[in-house]
Formats: structure tokens, C-alpha cells, sequence
């Protein structure tokens, strides 16, 4: 995965770069210590403010093996355009 944060506008990043066919991916939606799995650990909304807020600002640039470098750019001049 490759990570990143917009401070601001996440959603509105993603659905501007998925109108250039370029779709990211949110892989943590929620911090750990508030998903149903964790419950049992006890911890709640509010104790992790850094991740909660983490969590509403970042989100995956496509990665994979076989990604040319001529689509790498793509994403980057996409992302570049779009913020």
C-alpha cells in the first residue's frame, strides 16, 4: 500500500481522481481500537484522537506489482492536478 493524507478534502480527491479512471482504495476506515473485532479491549471513541483523525484523511494510491512507470506518473500528475 501506499498511504496518503489529505487534511481536508479526501473524499472530494478520491472521487475526482476515480473520474480520471483512477481509483484509490480506503483501507482503514476506522481506527483498530474502535472496530466491533477490538470491542473486547475496552478502549472507545475519543481516546485515539490522532487516529480517528488519521482515519478520515487517508487513503491508497493504486500499487501493485506488475504498475508500469508510465502509470505511476499518471497517478501523480492526476493526484498533483486534483489537489
Amino acid at each position: 500500500m501506499y498511504v496518503v493524507e489529505h487534511p481536508t478534502d479526501r473524499d472530494g480527491v478520491l472521487q475526482r481522481l476515480a473520474k480520471r479512471d483512477i481509483n484509490c482504495n480506503v483501507s482503514y476506515p476506522w481506527p483498530i481500537h474502535i472496530m466491533r473485532g477490538c470491542a473486547h479491549l475496552g478502549y472507545h471513541e475519543g481516546q485515539f484522537p490522532v487516529a480517528e483523525r488519521k482515519a478520515k484523511r487517508i487513503f491508497s494510491l493504486p500499487m501493485y506489482p506488475h504498475l508500469k512507470d508510465e502509470e505511476v506518473d499518471t497517478v501523480i500528475d492526476a493526484l498533483r492536478d486534483v489537489i
